[in-house]
This record gives structure tokens, C-alpha cells and sequence, in this order.
């Protein structure tokens, strides 16, 4: 995904000879908030700073980002009743779930 995105940065119009490359989420983000530049982030980690405001959203719908989301769980481990009933909810109601959530 990041050699896409950064694919897509190169074709813009405005360019900077600048770049950084960072491997942290939280970097990234204390970058963006002290000004260094901008980002693509999950909304689910900038949550605290959207709130206090110290960073905005910029509306574009033309990123070339999908995300896929997976279900994680420690491995050699069986699944607890909750995490099955979960998990079989997620199943059944996939369609609805994804329908309210959609941006």
C-alpha cells in the first residue's frame, strides 16, 4: 500500500524534494502535530488528537488506500465462547455491520 500512496504523491502537481520516512505510528503522528507535514493515519489512532483539535481531517476522496481489517487471535489458543458467539455475530450481520460503518 505505501509504494501506491507514495506513487500517487509523486504524480501530483506540487512536489517537495523532502521526505521522511518513519516506521512509528505514534512518530507520524507527533510529526503531523508538531507540523512537519502530513499523513494518512487510521481515524482509531488520532481519535485524542481530533477530539482536543490539535489535528483535522483533509476531505479527499481520491486516495488510492484500501484497508482490509483481521480478526486476531493468539495462536495455539482456542477461542473462548465469547470470541466464537462474536465472531459468528460478525458472520451473520457482515452485511448490516458493514452498511452502518461505511464512509
Amino acid at each position: 500500500p505505501f509504494s501506491y500512496f507514495y506513487k500517487y504523491v509523486l504524480r501530483s502537481k506540487d512536489r517537495s524534494n523532502k521526505k521522511v520516512e518513519l516506521t512509528s505510528n505514534e512518530t507520524i503522528k507527533q510529526s503531523v502535530v508538531a507540523g512537519l507535514g502530513i499523513s494518512v493515519m487510521p481515524v482509531i489512532g488520532i481519535k485524542r488528537e481530533l477530539n482536543d483539535g490539535t489535528v483535522v481531517i483533509i476531505p479527499h476522496t481520491k486516495l488510492p488506500i484500501k484497508t482490509n481489517w483481521n480478526l486476531i487471535w493468539r495462536q495455539q489458543k482456542e477461542l473462548s465462547p465469547v470470541a466464537s458467539a462474536f465472531l459468528k455475530h460478525l458472520e451473520d450481520h457482515k452485511e448490516s455491520i458493514l452498511k452502518e460503518f461505511k464512509t
